[in-house]
């Protein structure tokens, strides 16, 4: 909490989703680096990104869980404009901790789920918000009210 604080004070003008985002995209970033995706890296410096990655993740959450205006319970998701339905319950409670920043295996814990179901969960979700990522997902339903 205090890291979370001491975030919002250096950038005071940026709204908190713009910060989610940017967070997540470093987190994953420094995953990459350490999985060797742009070439080896020495042991000590792949530890240091992944030690990096699991702070940013714990800084995200810790935003999320401190700042963010609390869940809708409406379930606004769930239906379009026209009213037709969007996303399942399941969906949405999902999709709310993604952007709470939580991995795929974490939400499977949380929702005692095998990480298939969540795998495939998540799949629906970017194919019916039309993103082609998590962090875009999260994004499109914190502008559109969703979560």
């Amino acid at each position: 909490m205090e890291t979370a604080g001491r975030t919002f004070h250096t950038f005071p003008h940026m709204p908190v989703r713009n910060i989610l985002v940017w967070i997540d995209i470093l987190r994953r970033n420094c995953d990459m680096v350490a999985d060797g995706f742009f070439g080896p890296i020495p042991d000590e410096a792949r530890e240091s990104f992944r030690e990096t990655s699991h702070a940013l993740s714990r800084l995200q959450k810790s935003i999320y869980a401190s700042f963010v205006v609390p869940v809708r319970t409406d379930n606004v998701a769930a239906q379009s404009d026209n009213g037709t339905p969007r996303l399942t319950s399941r969906e949405t409670e999902i999709l709310r901790l993604i952007a709470g920043g939580y991995r795929n295996s974490e939400i499977a814990k949380r929702l005692n789920f095998g990480l298939g179901t969540i795998k495939s969960h998540v799949r629906d979700i970017l194919d019916k918000l039309g993103a082609t990522s998590r962090t875009e997902a999260a994004s499109i339903a914190m502008r559109k009210g969703f979560i």
